[in-house]
């Protein structure tokens, strides 16, 4: 029943009725692209233009910009299954980021692609 939107303008909509309503959280300061949301509902991560993490470890209530070291736009983000601190986010001109902390840091990976990348699953 519970869903979070991201979108154009940093906008951010949560919803706790399965869509019926929906309230706005802090706008992050650009545009987001993707979006990652913990098994319980705590950790959001939000990934956009110009290499924009956005993460709260709070269901949203509050928000911070995590320093990811690109300029290139992000347009996914995803965790592993069975380790949730482990994730990608991947985006433009092949870009890839790890983490091993939930999100709270970002290392670049080398990618074998050059194309942007829309999508990120784990296995």
């Amino acid at each position: 029943m519970r869903g979070i939107a991201a979108g154009d303008g940093g906008t951010l909509l949560a919803t706790r009725d399965g869509g019926l309503s929906w309230r706005a959280l802090a706008s992050a300061p650009a545009d987001l692209r993707g979006l990652s949301i913990s098994e319980t509902g705590t950790r959001i991560v939000a990934v956009g233009a110009g290499g924009l993490v956005w993460r709260s470890a709070d269901e949203g209530a509050s928000w911070s910009r995590i320093a990811t070291g690109t300029s290139s736009t992000l347009n996914a983000i995803g965790f592993f299954d069975e380790n949730p601190e482990i994730g990608w986010a991947v985006g433009a001109a092949g870009t890839v980021l790890y983490t091993d902390d939930g999100g709270e840091h970002f290392a670049a990976l080398q990618s074998p692609f050059a194309s942007d990348i829309y999508s990120v699953e784990d296995l």
